[in-house]
């Protein structure tokens, strides 16, 4: 959330190299970001900055990281889209298992708020309705007999 006044403004930089840190993306009142951005950098940093002269009621951040695939599960090239969503959300993937596999939708506070399994083997898409869903960011577990992956969707 942003309620910038004249004077302030939030610079994410790139700093995976400390010679030249690199921006990424500046806000202010004239150019507010429009929903949920991924920063594709190892290490960034974030400059809030306000001129204490006319104030808002501030910035609010909210970060989260990326989980990757556990190269164990079993489970290889997992595509989840649309990202974000509003409607339905669908994971794409490809198994070498034949097996039961479990697709978790978690919440941020870790509750599980469906649970779906099915017994798949090679190419496969889930595909599950989201619209009943608050807005905001969520995981979807993919859990077979050889371990789990983790990925994030948001819900707009």
């Amino acid at each position: 959330k942003f309620d910038l006044l004249e004077g302030d403004f939030v610079e994410i930089w790139n700093i995976d190299t400390v010679v030249t840190p690199k921006l990424i993306a500046r806000y202010d009142i004239k150019n507010m970001p429009t929903g949920v951005f991924n920063i594709n950098a190892g290490r960034f940093q974030v400059n809030f900055v306000s001129d204490n002269w006319r104030q808002g009621t501030g910035f609010k951040l909210e970060y989260y990281a990326i989980l990757g695939i556990d190269n164990n599960s079993g489970i290889e090239n997992v595509n989840v889209y649309p990202n974000p969503t509003s409607n339905v959300i669908n994971v794409a993937l490809t198994t070498s298992l034949n097996d039961n596999v479990t697709f978790q939708i978690v919440d941020m506070m870790g509750r599980v708020i469906s649970s779906e399994t099915a017994n798949i083997s090679g190419d496969y898409i889930y595909t599950t309705n989201t619209s009943s869903l608050s807005t905001g960011m969520y995981m979807v577990n993919v859990i077979t007999s050889k371990g789990k992956s983790m990925h994030k969707f948001v819900v707009e």
